[in-house]
């Protein structure tokens, strides 16, 4: 009897853990935005707002266009964060964020809307630099 619930926690935390890769095969359904601005500013918008949010960047590749984030620390259960980049033209870029759970069955409901907080600090970092 113990073996069976042992093997069935595992089970639910083999199947709850998200990892990024995982995520990949969601680009494409994220909340996205339009930015009139270059591609490297964006980039850098996004890692202030990051940092601003105090979200924990796990991963990043400006060439490859993503961020890998998640909430407080990298051993978080919480949610995790992909932000994909594209470069439309010289100065218009899309942003992509995609959010999920790391570990399912046993991370507690999120009360932060992360995709439009991201998006509303991005706005703010552009904004105040085409005011400088």
């Amino acid at each position: 009897m113990k073996k069976a619930i042992w093997l069935l926690i595992f089970i639910m935390f083999i199947n709850g853990c998200g990892t990024f890769h995982s995520m990949e095969k969601h680009k494409g359904k994220g909340l996205k935005k339009v930015y009139n601005h270059s591609y490297k500013e964006v980039y850098m918008a996004v890692v202030r707002s990051l940092n601003d949010l105090q979200l924990f960047m796990l991963k990043n590749n400006e060439k490859e266009g993503y961020i890998y984030a998640s909430e407080g620390s990298r051993w978080s259960w919480g949610e995790k964060i992909a932000i994909y980049f594209t470069k439309v033209n010289e100065d218009t870029t899309e942003v992509e964020v995609l959010t999920g759970k790391i570990l399912v069955p046993l991370a507690a409901p999120s009360t932060t809307i992360w995709e439009k907080d991201i998006l509303i600090e991005i706005d703010k970092k552009l904004a105040d630099s085409f005011l400088r």
